[in-house]
């Protein structure tokens, strides 16, 4: 054929190829149209069609032949109008996308000004306990302003007090305010002043007012009802000054309050030991109130009623009490909840040991200042859950007694909860190539369930189609199923700020100290068994987390929650996207739980 009649053939061949062509499509899975973020970067994550380019302001992004692009976009101070351009065929779409940016920059030094949003304190302070530790008495001025000024604030009509500038921070001036037992006032007002470089003067008058009353602290019962037995709900729960538990308080406890700041209580677990509650957990007394106090009987254990060997089984520890005392529950890092210990505060006691007969093998009771200190010394290699709940004022602790394995098949006869991550409304992460982690970790579970079940396993599914479930619901179905194990299945996307390269690969996270070696187990299993995947690379490069996080937070049974891959890291990506990458997933959390278990097994 000669080379031209070749050329025009080929000529008519694309254009009739691109008339038959739609402009191509332009989808952004993150960030929402419209949307702000708090940095001067921003992960741009879709896809288009494949075999299309796309540009953002005239710049080529790089675009997968499955039309996959995952950007680090830099952004400028303020409305970003992003111009989205793709091409295919002589095709094009053109797309406009809203970003505003706002970066905490740092102010700079002259042109004298403050942030007010950064000014604390932000929300009402009423001190109740003058006469109490410190910590109870301090209250903290703080905001961000230019650096290198001469900062003061004012409460009230009182005189001006220096505040410091943190050296680590340039900008940030902070003072600390120490109320006396002599002090009394009410809504008192907080001023603030900073005297820039250039001389300037600027003034601003905090959110929050400060309040010093008399007479002692308040008390603060727990008025919210308890949610399941070993669920641990946040809403109630007692708090350090990072927001991780130290308490999950139950209905009908009380707790000295020293203060109250906006919404939340500052209640005294013991000398020198401070947490915070949601004021919507309790209701709080209007006049001073005598802390409660409780005395500790002699504890007695028991076993409750239960099936074959191979069944798990329960044994309880009933502590009598004179009235609901606080307690905290103190594991050891690792190793299946045992010993386990309770240190009820404001409890007093005898110094006592008692035996148990079965898997309870001692219970100590020690005295610590005015806290009782109740171990429980177990059978083995530990308890494979537990629960508190309160049987009038008794404390009732029942530990949950590792069944007979058996050792050729491990599963057989385990109680297994799968839960599918999120569902219906909640879409989870977004999904750059069209598919939502709701829509890829439930064909995964769904499938693991079924490798479950041919190995033994009774196995419960807190959804099996594409339903909104409620967060507590899930740990709650899992308590009500007789668990041995819930496992939460994710899959896993970054914050706002870090960029895509940073981090991918396979995750396990637990709150539960007794449950960190299942969840290394089920790492350990999906690295070798998933051709491709790795351990999670942030932090310590384990894949193996604590975290508080609601379904990992569950004692009832051992609790985990599985991030399989990152939705923002294009290799992991396809792994989930591919059915060969979720056969591979189902298939190693099935060996992993049949691993844990192997491990497990007990001989009579």
């Amino acid at each position: 054929m000669p080379p031209r009649l070749l050329a025009s053939l080929a000529a008519w061949s694309f254009a009739l190829y691109s008339s038959s062509l739609a402009a191509p499509d332009v989808f952004v899975a993150y960030p929402p149209n419209a949307s702000s973020v708090a940095f001067d970067h921003v992960l741009f994550e879709g896809s288009v069609t494949p075999g299309a380019t796309l540009s953002v302001d005239g710049q080529l992004l790089p675009v997968d032949p499955d039309g996959l692009f995952i950007a680090w976009l830099p952004l400028r101070p303020g409305l970003n109008v992003l111009k989205l351009q793709s091409e295919l065929g002589g095709e094009r779409s053109d797309v406009e996308w809203w970003v505003t940016s706002k970066p905490d920059v740092a102010l700079p030094a002259v042109s004298t000004a403050l942030r007010l949003e950064s000014i604390e304190p932000r929300a009402s302070v009423e001190v109740f306990d003058l006469s109490g530790s410190l910590a109870a008495r301090t209250i903290t001025i703080r905001f961000h302003g230019a650096p290198g000024g001469t900062a003061t604030y004012r409460a009230g009509s009182n005189a001006e007090r220096p505040m410091t500038e943190r050296l680590d921070v340039p900008g940030l001036y902070e003072a600390k305010l120490i109320l006396g037992t002599s002090d009394r006032f009410v809504n008192l007002p907080v001023t603030l002043a900073l005297v820039g470089r250039d001389g300037q003067r600027v003034t601003a008058t905090a959110p929050g007012t400060l309040s010093a009353r008399p007479g002692g602290p308040r008390n603060a019962l727990v008025v919210a009802p308890d949610v399941g037995m070993g669920v641990n709900s946040y809403l109630t729960a007692i708090t350090d000054e990072d927001g991780w538990p130290i308490v999950f308080s139950k209905a009908g406890q009380s707790f000295p309050v020293v203060a109250r700041v906006g919404d939340r209580l500052h209640v005294a677990l013991e000398a020198g030991r401070l947490g915070w509650l949601p004021s919507s957990a309790a209701s709080l007394s209007s006049a001073p109130a005598a802390p409660l106090t409780a005395h500790l009987s002699s504890p007695s254990v028991r076993a409750l009623p239960g099936g074959s060997p191979s069944d798990a089984s329960f044994e309880e520890v009933r502590l009598p009490l004179t009235g609901r005392a606080a307690f905290e529950v103190v594991q050891p890092d690792e190793g299946n909840f045992a010993p386990l210990r309770l240190r009820l505060f404001g409890t007093s006691s005898e110094a006592d040991t008692i035996e148990g007969a079965g898997f309870v093998r001692t219970v100590d009771v020690t005295r610590d200042a005015d806290t009782t200190n109740v171990t429980l010394h177990f059978a083995g290699s530990g308890a494979w859950g537990y629960t508190t709940t309160f049987d009038g004022n008794d404390l009732v602790v029942r530990v949950r007694v590792p069944p007979i394995l058996d050792d050729a098949r491990p599963l057989s006869g385990r109680r297994v909860v799968l839960d599918a991550g999120h569902g219906g409304r909640e879409l989870g992460g977004a999904g750059s190539l069209r598919v939502p982690e709701k829509d890829l970790v439930l064909p995964v579970t769904l499938r693991l369930a079924q490798l479950l079940r041919e190995r033994g396993a009774t196995v419960f599914l807190t959804r099996q189609t594409d339903v909104t479930v409620p967060l507590y619901d899930r740990a709650l179905f899992a308590e009500a199923q007789n668990a041995d194990v819930l496992l939460s299945i994710h899959a896993n996307a970054l914050p706002d700020g870090q960029p895509p390269a940073c981090c991918r690969g396979a995750g396990a996270y637990y709150f539960q100290p007794g449950a960190r070696r299942l969840a290394r187990t089920l790492v350990d299993a999906v690295v070798a068994g998933v051709p491709g995947s790795v351990r999670d690379t942030q932090e310590d490069g384990s894949g193996v987390f604590r975290r508080n996080f609601a379904l990992a937070r569950p004692s009832t049974q051992l609790s985990v929650l599985m991030e399989l891959a990152y939705l923002t890291d294009r290799d992991d990506l396809r792994l989930l996207m591919s059915g060969a990458g979720r056969e591979a997933y189902a298939r190693s959390l099935a060996d992993g739980l049949e691993a844990y278990f192997r491990a497990s097994a007990q001989t009579p």
